[in-house]
């Protein structure tokens, strides 16, 4: 997540600094609706990092270790599967909703993972999303 995150700073950044903006709040504020257009980039540039990411792991035979996960038949899914899940989960959170900020997709992708389809927050960026309840 912390990659995720990274990526997509530094392409805001960037972004922002393209346009003529010294930050992404500064041009989100003064150009919403290109802000908007580009954060789609954002997001396709944060995918490429991640699914890079994967390639690299799965290359140099890195693990990473993942909770039991069950699917919904009641199998226990190996760690390799799990995290096939996870990531494709995430992903399609991403593509069906360019606005969501990755970290939020992740953690949105895990808990419906362990089957959670409540989430407690008082981020208000979680609202549009039709999989889950949000309480705050």
């Amino acid at each position: 997540e912390e990659l995720a995150a990274t990526a997509r700073n530094k392409k805001q950044a960037d972004l922002a600094k393209a346009h003529g903006y010294p930050s992404w709040k500064d041009f989100k504020k003064a150009n919403p609706g290109q802000a908007a257009i580009d954060q789609k980039t954002v997001q396709s540039h944060v995918l490429a990092v991640l699914k890079l990411a994967a390639k690299e792991l799965k290359t140099y035979s890195i693990t990473v270790e993942h909770p039991v996960v069950v699917s919904p038949s009641g199998v226990v899914l190996d760690a390799a599967l799990a995290g096939v899940r996870l990531r494709d989960a995430h992903a399609l959170l991403l593509s069906k909703y360019p606005t969501l900020d990755s970290m939020d997709a992740m953690h949105v992708a895990f808990g419906a993972e362990l089957g959670c389809k409540h989430f407690v927050s008082f981020d208000n960026g979680w609202d549009g999303i039709a999989e889950i309840l949000r309480l705050s």
